[in-house]
């Protein structure tokens, strides 16, 4: 087909988008020379699906036998069909030679979860032209765009802005020859972060065994556990290191102090909940390394890694509900459905600048970051768009069968950039021998 298609979003070229927000824009077709199609559509669509393979052992007339089994889920959150021009029942339409333009809106909806990708499942949310044509195969394009549900860290658990402190114990050997323990002691200053922050790390190691501490590692671990639905339900977890460090060890008989950071990169907030078939939590793993063939000790620590950072200048302790029978909820007051409060675009994003969108007040029941640090003497900067950790994808389906371009994409979340002031953390490592 003689002809190119673009898709642009307005006023946010990447596509970053809070649920809640409008999402609008432009498909941009250059028209080489005369072309025919019945209908061009456009559908905006968000789901999360879920596939995996195991080999799975059975028995036929006693014999055992082996056999690979697909796993997969699918949840779907939006739908939304329009046609550009003409229908799938339409006579030949003739589009002449130049540059045509179309313009597309969809209000996303409120609880819609954030963008994700893995091995095992994803998140996504695609924009996808189609173009019908007589006799021959359809052909689409279609580019990924980021949702984020906004997880303000402030209206969660009040539990994260209180100290966190973990302990465990380790025996070698048995009795008679059982030694004295190995103790770990961590404590963090609070359990909620977001990328861009530090998390900062206090560890006492008082090793009263005969067994010497070759090395402790310090790791901030993703798990991402997925669901399937057909032919039965069933899991699988992914487990990855995000963030790693090494440290030395501790004699026999000695007690030591470490005080590391770990920084955390562009990630996916915590999600437990809106999602039921991928559930995303983080994890701070301390192993210590021992001499000998002994069972390592470890001790685990969950963390809650959001999209709006505590703030120590406010103290929240219940979040605006919304109620979308009753209207919703904007600065305490209530707004109906015909309330005219006009829904805030991004601004053009530069990676050199704050690049966080505004949150439209209508929808989203929270309060945008200003309003959330407004007392906050640190004066943190809003937050950048980067690109996850892990790359791009391909956003290919089994039903592009004729896909015009390469459909990759790669989520971006927001990052904050603390400075010495202002990072709830500590930026040098220090070992202390007690």
């Amino acid at each position: 087909m003689a002809l190119n298609c673009n898709i642009k979003f307005d006023n946010n070229p990447q596509g970053i988008y809070y649920s809640g927000q409008n999402l609008s824009g432009t498909v941009e077709l250059s028209v080489e020379c005369l072309i025919k199609v019945k209908a061009i559509s456009l559908k905006i669509s968000g789901f999360a699906y879920t596939h995996w393979t195991e080999r799975e052992n059975y028995k036929v007339n006693g014999k055992n036998h082996t056999r690979m089994v697909n796993f997969h889920g699918r949840e779907d959150y939006l739908n939304s069909t329009t046609y550009l021009i003409g229908s799938p029942n339409a006579n030949q339409i003739e589009i002449l030679p130049g540059v045509h333009t179309y313009n597309f809106a969809c209000l996303l909806p409120v609880n819609l979860p954030s963008s994700f990708e893995g091995p095992y499942g994803h998140i996504r949310y695609t924009v996808k032209v189609t173009f019908v044509q007589p006799w021959k195969f359809d052909q689409t394009y279609k580019i990924g765009f980021t949702v984020l549900k906004q997880l303000d860290l402030n209206y969660d658990n009040p539990d994260l802005r209180l100290p966190v402190h973990a302990e465990t114990t380790k025996h070698f050997c048995c009795w008679p020859c059982k030694t004295g323990p190995l103790i770990l002691t961590v404590t963090l200053p609070i359990a909620g972060f977001v990328p861009g922050q530090t998390i900062p790390i206090s560890l006492v190691i008082d090793n009263q065994s005969r067994e010497t501490v070759e090395e402790v590692t310090f790791k901030l671990k993703k798990i991402v556990k997925c669901f399937s639905q057909t032919p039965r339900v069933h899991s699988r977890e992914e487990k990855g290191v995000i963030v790693m460090k090494r440290s030395g060890g501790v004699e026999k008989y000695q007690k030591k102090r470490y005080q590391h950071s770990l920084l955390i990169p562009a990630l996916p907030p915590t999600n437990l909940n809106m999602c039921k078939i991928i559930q995303i939590s983080y994890v701070l793993k301390i192993k210590p390394k021992v001499s000998g063939m002994h069972k390592e000790s470890k001790l685990s620590v969950p963390i809650v890694i959001g999209t709006v950072p505590l703030s120590p200048g406010n103290i929240f302790t219940m979040q605006p509900i919304l109620n979308q029978q009753i209207g919703y909820v904007n600065n305490g007051v209530e707004l109906t459905d015909e309330t005219n409060v006009p829904t805030v675009l991004p601004p053009n994003i530069d990676m050199n600048h704050p690049t966080a969108p505004p949150i439209s007040p209508a929808i989203i029941c929270v309060p945008s970051y200003d309003d959330a640090v407004k007392n906050n003497s640190q004066n943190l900067a809003p937050p950048s768009y980067e690109e996850s950790m892990y790359g791009s994808v391909q956003i290919e389906d089994p039903e592009d069968e004729h896909p015009i371009g390469k459909n990759s994409f790669t989520p971006r979340y927001p990052v904050y950039h603390f400075d010495n002031s202002t990072n709830i953390g500590l930026q040098a490592r220090t070992t202390t021998e007690l």
